[in-house]
């Protein structure tokens, strides 16, 4: 196992998936869109981190969002209340999704780019603007409830066989998609599209509403 320096470390986790393997420096040359905090985070979070890099999406509604451009300092305890409050009625009511480890596979089976693309596509997973400091890897990322209406325009005409066509594990495995999974063909594309119809319920649901969304890695 290597250790950070300036010429960046590769990283094998021993506990995650068989042959998972990233190397920092490249990650950070890609970070185009996505904060240079999320890859600072890892190295001090260490390998083991990198087996569980989550991503949740919660909706809130746009006064809130005003509220938190206003005080960035308040997201954290609006992700992670210090009364302990449940999570359930968000789960249930369709405002929170964790899309587990699978936030990276569909960005870029949206865009074909590991870290930006076009909108509204774009929009669905790292779209959006940075706000706050770090809550797990990186700050939030929001999307206004007009880009929310547009993501979700966008995804509900683009059906799970069109996503099924794109899918090319060679092409995941040469941009470092995480979680690196895709020798496994028909069980990581499986695992994808079932996270892909999660995700098109949830904005359909938030552009209902009209909230605004935030992503975040934990």
């Amino acid at each position: 196992m290597g250790r950070p320096n300036r010429a960046g470390v590769t990283i094998r986790n021993a506990s995650g998936v068989p042959g998972e393997s990233y190397n920092i420096s490249d990650m950070a040359n890609k970070l185009n869109c996505m904060s240079v905090a999320i890859i600072g985070a890892l190295l001090v979070a260490g390998p083991d981190a990198m087996a569980s890099m989550i991503g949740n999406f919660r909706q809130i509604s746009p006064k809130q969002l005003q509220e938190i451009q206003k005080d960035p300092s308040t997201i954290h305890s609006l992700l992670y209340p210090e009364d302990g409050a449940s999570d359930e009625p968000l789960v249930a009511s369709g405002e929170l999704l964790d899309v587990d480890k699978a936030w990276h596979g569909l960005h870029f089976l949206l865009t074909g780019d590991p870290w930006t693309g076009k909108p509204p596509l774009a929009y669905a997973v790292l779209g959006g603007k940075e706000i706050g400091d770090d809550v797990g890897y990186g700050p939030v990322r929001f999307l206004t409830s007009e880009q929310v209406r547009e993501a979700s325009q966008a995804l509900a005409v683009l059906p799970a066989d069109e996503l099924r066509k794109r899918f090319d594990p060679a092409q995941f495995k040469q941009a470092d998609i995480y979680p690196e999974i895709w020798d496994e063909n028909d069980e990581a594309l499986t695992y994808l599209l079932e996270n892909y119809l999660r995700l098109v319920q949830f904005y359909q649901n938030a552009a209902a509403k009209g909230n605004a969304v935030l992503f975040y890695l934990n």
